[in-house]
């Protein structure tokens, strides 16, 4: 079947299951699992055959256990960098921690060191760009990786431990092995995942629940990665293997597999022995071409984006929280509410008619909007009068990716004509590229004597003057807050911006 096919008529926001393979593909510094513990092996002694020893210990039935390797290795690693000057920042760290009552491993502490940088390979951009567009459309993101990556990408929000239990399932990352941010939290030895085990089994059940209801896609793991062997063991321990609960729980599994320079888009079913399960039947691609996989994903045409239920959930939470100022009204019709500052609307889908969004919203979407490709919420515009109401509004960009916007024409000339009266006031009239002129907005912002209206105004005028780049404006504007994007300077600056990139 082409891939296009797994992907018809699903009804559910797909769920990534992400594998060390995932951070190999796409950060600059990664490490497989052995290449991970052979590193630290060698920093530690200097000397390969050192891993080669203790890899030859770790055989069991004839089966290397990378569990019993990381489970020596820390053994040996706690001990005798105690007293070596060579890691006495790990040292530090450990002994600041242990002053407050935390106890980390050396060994721990020195994996979330190696993890910590997540800078992405330049040549991956544009499939990045592809999965960037996807993610509207996903859910929620499973890992088995320690790194920071997949929050930091996502934006999603990273659960570990037993704050999986508490969680939203759509816009999280479920780090079920645990995080560099916190080196206690790490299974990768015996023991640990001895104790991951034991007292793991009520995150295993919402895992369970997640892939009874969700399409579920396998990336960074490969058909031998006892991980997928395990996650495949846990679940049809609960259900039938031949249940038509079981059946439809493995159509909606697809594992991307790396193949190299392999540019298919045939998905094949493949069959996998499950120790004490039996035959397990998957969906599988061997690729080199996962942005075939991500366009897909971004395609999908679903009643609502799973941006905008992240939204509702963080609204539902908050109204649950009784914080002062929630207003909960419950009504048949949309009408009958009032301007509350947050509303839950329930009601039969005949009588709730329309989708109302502020501008300001927009706004402070914009950058995430336009990279996910999420044409259906720019069309909320189209319910508000912004020619009426002369108001300034980066609609550029937006019709770059949806065209169906009442008034585009109007809206474009007013978005110029307020950028061309702005750089054209009295406020700029002593501007000149002799004590004006600065090519980076981050000297702007130092400026001690400058107030926070001039800095604003000299960001203006320098972009608008082609001192600054494009993108080092967009890399400040996706630093300032939300109550900060509803300030009117940088709101003219976004449009500014808007306009600048996408003009034709």
């Amino acid at each position: 079947m082409h891939l296009a096919e797994f992907f018809v008529g699903m009804r559910n926001h797909p769920i990534l299951f992400l594998g060390t393979g995932f951070s190999l593909r796409y950060l600059k510094k990664s490490y497989s699992w052995i290449d991970l513990l052979k590193k630290i092996s060698f920093d530690l002694h200097g000397n390969e055959r050192k891993f080669l020893d203790l890899l030859d210990s770790c055989y069991i039935g004839g089966k290397l256990s990378l569990e019993m390797v990381a489970e020596k290795l820390e053994v040996e690693f706690n001990e005798l960098v105690s007293t070596d000057a060579n890691f006495d920042e790990i040292n530090n760290i450990f002994y600041e921690n242990m002053a407050k009552g935390k106890r980390y491993s050396r060994f721990k502490i020195y994996i979330c060191q190696l993890l910590a940088d997540t800078t992405q390979k330049e040549e991956m951009t544009p499939e990045l760009a592809e999965l960037i567009k996807a993610r509207k459309n996903i859910g929620s993101i499973l890992t088995t990786n320690y790194d920071l990556y997949a929050e930091n990408f996502f934006k999603f929000s990273p659960l570990i431990g037993n704050n999986i239990l508490l969680s939203n399932p759509y816009g999280s990352v479920y780090k079920i092995h645990g995080c560099v941010s916190d080196p206690s939290s790490m299974v990768i030895t015996s023991n640990d995942y001895k104790l991951f085990n034991q007292k793991y089994e009520l995150i295993k059940a919402q895992m369970l629940s997640l892939f009874m209801h969700n399409p579920v896609i396998f990336i960074g793991y490969s058909l031998g990665d006892e991980n997928i062997r395990s996650i495949l063991k846990t679940i049809f321990s609960y259900v039938d293997p031949n249940s038509d609960e079981a059946k439809k729980i493995q159509n909606n599994f697809l594992l991307v597999e790396f193949d190299p320079n392999n540019m298919s888009t045939e998905v094949v079913k493949h069959d996998i022995d499950v120790e004490d399960i039996g035959i397990i039947r998957i969906n599988k691609i061997n690729t080199d071409n996962y942005s075939a996989v991500y366009k897909e994903i971004s395609n999908l045409v679903l009643h609502v984006s799973a941006m905008e239920i992240r939204k509702v959930q963080s609204v539902y939470h908050e109204i649950l929280k009784g914080e002062q100022g929630i207003s909960v009204t419950i009504t048949e019709d949309i009408d009958d509410l009032d301007n509350n500052q947050m509303v839950l609307a329930i009601g039969a889908k005949d009588n709730i008619r329309y989708e109302f969004k502020k501008l300001d919203e927009l706004i402070k979407e914009y950058f995430v909007i336009i990279e996910e490709d999420n044409t259906p919420i720019i069309e909320v515009i189209n319910k508000h009068e912004i020619v009426a109401g002369k108001r300034v509004f980066p609609v550029f960009g937006f019709s770059s990716i949806n065209d169906k916007i009442n008034n585009l024409d109007k809206l474009k000339e007013l978005q110029l004509n307020k950028i061309e009266a702005h750089i054209k006031s009295s406020t700029f009239n002593t501007y000149n590229s002799e004590n004006s002129k600065y090519t980076s907005t981050k000297d702007i912002i130092d400026e001690s004597e400058c107030t926070k209206h001039k800095k604003d105004c000299l960001i203006f005028w320098n972009l608008y003057y082609g001192f600054l780049s494009l993108d080092d404006v967009e890399k400040y504007l996706k630093t300032l807050s939300s109550d900060q994007m509803k300030e009117t300077n940088n709101k003219r600056l976004l449009c500014l911006y808007d306009w600048m990139k996408y003009k034709v």
